[in-house]
């Protein structure tokens, strides 16, 4: 029986769980030919931003909060969802409680404590969007 490979489209939801905003930042072009930062969305405390993305397509994005910084690699084939406590909970030792990200297609690696610029015009978080913001 033939299969499907049609494209199709999922939600990837980053919900902010934490007191303070976060600003999620698109990275454009491949990491081999020096890329650029993108569109900026600020995510307010306890929102969620929702990002329409190209299933198996892989999108990056810099998560800034509280001075720190981190860079995710996004690579899904179903609506997924993480949290910001997820994200940076990840640089302490790993416990038994926490999922591994990595194992639903999210990689992150993380580049320390940068100074955070918050966007002046932010996407309103509280409705889907394009994945490249």
């Amino acid at each position: 029986m033939p299969t499907s490979t049609q494209p199709f489209e999922i939600l990837f939801e980053v919900h902010n769980d934490t007191l303070h905003s976060t600003t999620l930042q698109a990275i454009r072009g491949e990491p081999r030919d020096s890329p650029t930062l993108g569109p900026t969305a600020t995510i307010t405390e306890y929102d969620e931003l929702s990002l329409v993305l190209d299933a198996g397509r892989t999108y990056r994005y810099v998560l800034y909060h509280l001075g720190e910084r981190a860079e995710i690699s996004v690579r899904v084939w179903k609506d997924t969802q993480i949290s910001v406590s997820d994200i940076f909970v990840r640089r302490r030792p790993p416990e038994a409680d926490y999922p591994s990200v990595s194992s639903v297609g999210i990689t992150i690696s993380f580049q320390g404590p940068h100074h955070c610029r918050q966007a002046s015009r932010g996407i309103p978080s509280n409705r889907p969007v394009n994945g490249g913001l």
